[in-house]
């Protein structure tokens, strides 16, 4: 298939292209039919990374060291209760 066949084609099912080159309007179709992949990609990364965080957290068992240190701290710089 030619570009003009497709050219002419894309014209007719996109009445908008008509006035582009058969280049850009075949250009632009694919640039349309990939839209909603590149609103897809930084949720994607967004949900992997937090996957990949709760996941590598859990394996590791990381954050335990963490929390042990500051129930310490708490109980190290709790007032005790004075009486007079």
């Amino acid at each position: 298939m030619s570009a003009k066949r497709v050219g002419e084609q894309l014209g007719r099912a996109y009445p908008a292209f008509a006035g582009l080159a058969p280049l850009a309007q075949f250009q632009v179709f694919l640039l349309r039919q990939f839209v909603g992949l590149f609103l897809l990609a930084p949720v994607m990364g967004a949900i992997s990374v937090a996957t990949y965080s709760i996941i590598g957290e859990k394996t590791t068992r990381s954050i335990e060291a963490l929390l042990e240190l500051m129930r310490s701290f708490d109980t190290i710089s709790a007032p005790e209760s004075e009486s007079r």
